[in-house]
C-alpha cells in the first residue's frame, strides 16, 4: 500500500503544489456527495420504518457511512493509471460517499435490493451482484452506485452515492479480508486466495443454516456435512465433522475431533 509519506516523496514541488489544490477541489466535491450522502440515508431510514410498520420485521440489522479520504482517493487513480484531476475523480471514483446496509439473512439482501429499485428519490445508476456472481476470491456483496439531485442555494448537483449490501456472514468475510490486507498480508497468492474462497463458501453456507433455522426447515445434514468436510479438507485437513457427540481421531492424522449427533 503506498504512504501518503512515499507518493509525496516521489514527486517534485510543482507536483505537491497541484496535489495540493486538487485535494482543495476534492474537499468541496466530497462535501457535495456527503449531502447526498445524507439523503440517501435519509430514504434508507423511511425505508426501515416502512418494514417495521407492515411487516413487523426488519431486513436491516445495520448500517453505517463513510466518506473516502484524498489519500484514498489519490492511490485508486494511480492504481488505476488515471489523471490527478477533480474532473478524473468525478468521472471515475463513483463511490466517495458510501452506505453500507447489513442484513440478518443472506435472502434479505434480494429484498432490500428490491426495495430500493423501487421509484425513489435517487436514480440507480448501475448494480453489481456479487452473491449470484462472487468474485474469485469468495467475495459476496451487492454494490449500487445511485445519482442524487442536490438543491443548493444558487445550483442543483448531482452526486453519486455507493450502496453496498450484504448478509452479517458476508460482512464477517469481507471484515477479516480487508484486514488481512491493509496489515499487510499477501492476500494476493494463491494459498490466501483459496483459503478466501473456502472461508467465504464455508460462510455462505452458515448463512444457509441461520435461514432453515429461521424458516424452521428441515436439512439434509449427511449432505451438509459432507460438504463441510470437502470445504474444510482444503484449509483445515486435521479436522472433520461428524454426527455423534465426542471426540474422536481422525483416521489420518490421529487428531482429535468434535462429532455430534444433534440436525444441523
Amino acid at each position: 500500500m503506498l504512504t501518503e509519506e512515499t507518493f509525496l516523496s516521489l514527486l517534485g514541488e510543482d507536483w505537491r503544489r497541484e496535489l495540493s489544490e486538487l485535494e482543495d477541489a476534492y474537499d468541496d466535491y466530497a462535501a457535495d456527495c456527503e449531502c447526498g450522502l445524507r439523503h440517501v440515508e435519509t430514504c434508507i431510514e423511511d425505508f426501515i420504518s416502512e418494514m417495521n410498520r407492515s411487516d413487523g420485521y426488519n431486513y436491516i440489522d445495520t448500517y453505517r457511512e463513510r466518506t473516502k479520504e484524498f489519500d484514498s482517493v489519490v492511490e485508486k487513480l494511480i492504481r488505476r493509471n488515471l489523471p490527478l484531476t477533480i474532473e478524473s475523480i468525478k468521472s471515475h471514483i463513483r463511490d466517495i460517499a458510501g452506505i453500507r446496509i447489513i442484513a440478518r439473512y443472506r435472502d434479505d439482501v434480494d429484498k432490500i435490493v428490491q426495495a430500493l429499485q423501487r421509484p425513489n428519490s435517487f436514480v440507480i445508476e448501475e448494480i453489481k451482484d456479487y452473491v449470484s456472481s462472487p468474485k474469485p476470491n469468495g467475495y459476496r456483496s451487492v454494490h449500487m452506485i445511485v445519482k442524487k439531485q442536490i438543491w443548493f442555494s444558487q445550483t442543483m448537483k448531482e452526486v453519486p452515492v455507493e450502496i453496498q449490501i450484504r448478509s452479517m456472514a458476508m460482512d464477517l468475510w469481507a471484515s477479516h479480508e480487508h484486514y488481512l490486507y491493509y496489515k499487510g498480508s499477501d492476500v494476493g497468492a494463491p494459498r490466501y486466495q483459496s483459503r478466501l474462497s473456502v472461508t467465504a463458501s464455508l460462510l455462505d453456507s452458515v448463512d444457509s443454516l441461520f435461514i432453515a433455522a429461521r424458516d424452521d426447515v428441515p436439512t439434509n445434514d449427511k449432505e451438509l456435512i459432507e460438504t463441510l468436510n470437502r470445504l474444510l479438507n482444503v484449509v483445515a485437513p486435521d479436522y472433520h465433522i461428524t454426527r455423534r457427540h465426542k471426540m474422536k481421531p481422525n483416521k489420518t492424522t490421529k487428531t482429535p475431533v468434535a462429532e455430534t449427533t444433534e440436525t444441523i
